[in-house]
């Protein structure tokens, strides 16, 4: 009997390239279909940083993204648009040799290859090339520390070898199905979904149809609604239908709905007023907006940031995404918050490409590389001025805001300093150098050395951390033994002198404190432990009948011990 001849109408084919100047003008036609954007020109410039020397192109190639936006779009079209991508894979070693080998050799070889980077996805539309992209996180920026957040682990498959890279998803906003505030939703969303699995997969047409559904006089002024950019209000309404808890706080002219500015912005704005200082604005957003960002990018939470019309082809201004942020071993400003060793935050910026630095205030421009800030026809953008809104896609049990709880942790502090020595019963057993060093924790405090790492976490995650803290036995024992709520906010108490061990190692902490995060109704009640030098502070908050709202119990702390930052992993 003849044998059917084997048809392969569709061979998935693989084409490897050095990246030298050849391999790279070849990649920037490919990201740019045609001629060359700025997105392509800092995704190639960051594989160069991170010691990219290969890449493998792989078509064609099926991305769920783009599937999803093709569907809702591009197949109605009346100009046909392929329906399959390229895939580019980049290693920072010469991968060529693997493939001479047998199939099983190779996927043997590749599967958990250290030297692999990560990949973008280009989609067959020219306005916007430039798909899922996942490229590994940043370790240093000049000398200095970067801290991630909206980072994942994700899988990519080649020839059935599964590789892994770890990084914050970048995309290019498509304006058929979407503008640039779609895109940062997308890249804010999609690393919370990779990571934690309680929100659903959603493309940048899923995005626009939620943020757009009740469509309103505003959507209606463009056509596809949506495509010419989201207002505050859209973007809480697509958080909300993507399964998140949005959090939106203006620090603009106007409020999510379009009324008179927030509390806040009238505050700063009042300020300026009063001192005739046209700075005093700036420095009101510094004190109030970047404090609030640090901690939720510390929380593992990427925040959306809305930005003035720093593109002056956008009515509405601009949103991009802050993943990271890059800290300084020495602070580099006043202030009781951790932000103050923070030069920049890292954020992606879907026309400028992913990873850039966007610099806090002027002064931090200097410190940081001139050829990854981000910058607007070539002037440094910065935070402090352009910040108008952010959006963090909070877990649907988070009601305590971060910046209370870092207010709840400051007073308790000084409640307890005002008490401390009335606390006989705690203190009189610890010999005269314990209570010298919890004298002198109080004299931080009073001459404002004190600085205060505000984070969201879970229960576990903190059992897990302060486990492994060098802590005396009976204080792990009271901390860990208590019950939590799922979602607690912890606040780190550190000397601002205390300088990490080496670039990037966690600072020696002073102190830490609890809070609930699944309740917003009083800060007395919602404050569970704290830790201080030599005494520890329990509140029960469910207590026995006639015991009144709360009960306090003071415990001294005989034996010390120096404990770390949590640092995430």
């Amino acid at each position: 009997m003849t044998q059917p001849e084997l048809l392969i109408t569709q061979p998935v084919g693989l084409h490897g390239f050095a990246i030298d100047d050849s391999g790279r003008s070849q990649l920037a036609e490919m990201l740019s279909a045609g001629p060359g954007n700025e997105a392509a020109g800092a995704i190639l410039d960051h594989v160069a940083r991170l010691g990219g020397c290969y890449a493998i192109v792989e078509e064609p190639y099926t991305d769920q993204d783009y599937s999803s936006d093709y569907v809702n779009f591009y197949a109605s079209a009346f100009k046909d648009y392929s329906r399959r991508t390229k895939r580019n894979h980049f290693f920072n070693a010469d991968v060529a040799d693997i493939f001479k080998q047998s199939i099983s050799a190779q996927i043997e070889a590749l599967s958990g290859c250290k030297s692999y980077l990560g990949f973008t996805v280009v989609r067959p539309i020219r306005q916007s090339p430039i798909g899922r992209t996942i490229l590994r996180f940043p370790d240093k920026i000049a000398g200095h520390t970067v801290r991630c957040a909206a980072r994942a682990k994700f899988r990519a498959h080649l020839l059935g070898a599964e590789l892994h890279v770890e990084g914050a998803p970048f995309i290019q906003q498509d304006a058929r199905v979407g503008a640039c505030a779609q895109a940062a939703i997308w890249m804010a969303c999609r690393p919370i979904h990779e990571r934690h699995r309680r929100s659903g997969w959603h493309a940048v047409s899923d995005i626009t149809r939620l943020a757009t559904t009740p469509t309103d006089n505003e959507l209606s002024a463009a056509l596809p609604h949506g495509s010419k950019g989201l207002s505050p209000l859209h973007i809480v309404r697509a958080l909300r239908g993507m399964g998140h808890q949005p959090y939106c706080a203006n620090y603009g002219d106007e409020d999510v709905d379009g009324s008179d500015a927030s509390a806040v912005a009238d505050v700063v704005e009042a300020d300026a007023s009063a001192t005739g200082d046209p700075a005093a604005l700036e420095a009101g957003l510094l004190d109030t907006a970047i404090p609030t960002i640090v901690r939720y990018l510390d929380s593992a939470l990427p925040v959306i940031l809305g930005m003035a019309n720093i593109h002056h082809d956008e009515r509405d201004g601009h949103a991009i995404t802050a993943v990271g942020y890059v800290e300084s071993s020495a602070p580099v400003r006043a202030g009781d918050s951790y932000d103050c060793f923070v030069r920049a935050l890292v954020v992606h910026d879907d026309q400028h490409g992913p990873y850039r630095l966007l610099a806090l205030t002027a002064d931090d421009v200097a410190a940081l590389p001139a050829d990854q800030l981000l910058r607007i026809d070539g002037e440094p953008v910065i935070a402090a001025d352009e910040v108008t809104h952010i959006f963090v896609p909070l877990p649907p049990r988070v009601v305590r805001l971060g910046d209370h709880a870092d207010l709840i942790a400051k007073e308790v502090v000084g409640k307890i300093r005002d008490q401390h020595l009335q606390l006989g019963q705690a203190l009189k057993s610890l010999p005269k150098e314990a209570i010298d060093t919890l004298q002198a924790f109080f004299d931080l405090k009073d001459s404002g050395q004190l600085v205060f790492r505000t984070y969201l976490t879970t229960a576990a995650r903190y059992r897990h951390h302060l486990a492994a803290a060098a802590l005396p036995e009976d204080v792990k024992i009271r901390a860990i033994n208590r019950e939590l709520p799922h979602f607690i906010w912890v606040t780190e108490i550190l000397d601002r002198d205390a300088s990490p061990g080496a670039p990037g190692e966690p600072r020696e902490l002073l102190g830490h404190t609890v809070v609930n995060a699944t309740s917003a109704i009083e800060n007395d009640t919602d404050l569970l432990f704290a830790h201080l030098p030599h005494l520890d502070f329990q509140r029960d908050v469910n207590p026995k009948d006639g015991e009144g709202d709360f009960r306090d119990h003071f415990t001294g702390v005989k034996l010390g011990g120096s404990y770390r930052q949590r640092i995430r992993s």
